[in-house]
C-alpha cells in the first residue's frame, strides 16, 4: 500500500456514484501507514454515507489492517486474516520494527539507571540507536 495506490483509488472513486456508500475488497501484505491513513480519509470522503465496508477475502496485513479498522464493517471468511500493525523504519540501511527500537531504548535506559559509576558506555550506546 503506497501513495500511488491512494491516488489511483481516488481517480476511480471520482467516476462512481457512491451516494449509497461503498464496500472495498482489500488483500494486501501492508505498506505505508501514512498511505493507509490517506486511504481511509479518501474512502470516507467519497462515500455518500461517510462510511465504507471492508471485504477481506484472504489477508490484510499491517497498513491494510489499518484500512480495515477504519471501516464501519469488516467482512471476512473463516480463512481470512487481519495482521498486526507493525510500523517499521529504515535504520542503518535495514528495515527494523519501531517496536524493537523502542524496546532497545527502554532496556538501555533501565540498565543505565541500575548501573553504578561510569555511564559513558550507555551514552555511547544511546548515540548508536
Amino acid at each position: 500500500m503506497a501513495d500511488e495506490d491512494v491516488e489511483t483509488l481516488e481517480d476511480i472513486l471520482r467516476t462512481l456514484d457512491l451516494s449509497n456508500g461503498m464496500a472495498i475488497m482489500i488483500s494486501s501484505p501492508g505498506g505505508s501507514g501514512l498511505a493507509a491513513e490517506r486511504m481511509i480519509n479518501v474512502l470516507r470522503s467519497y462515500s455518500g454515507t461517510g462510511e465504507y465496508w471492508a471485504i477481506v477475502p484472504a489477508k490484510a496485513k499491517s497498513a491494510a489492517t489499518m484500512v480495515c479498522l477504519g471501516a464501519s464493517k469488516i467482512l471476512m471468511s473463516p480463512a481470512s486474516e487481519l495482521g498486526p500493525i507493525d510500523p517499521q523504519v529504515v535504520f542503518r540501511g535495514k528495515v527494523v520494527s519501531v517496536h524493537d527500537v523502542i524496546n532497545s531504548y527502554h532496556r538501555l535506559f533501565r540498565n543505565a539507571v541500575r548501573a553504578k559509576g561510569n555511564l559513558e558506555p550507555y551514552l555511547q550506546a544511546a548515540r548508536q540507536l
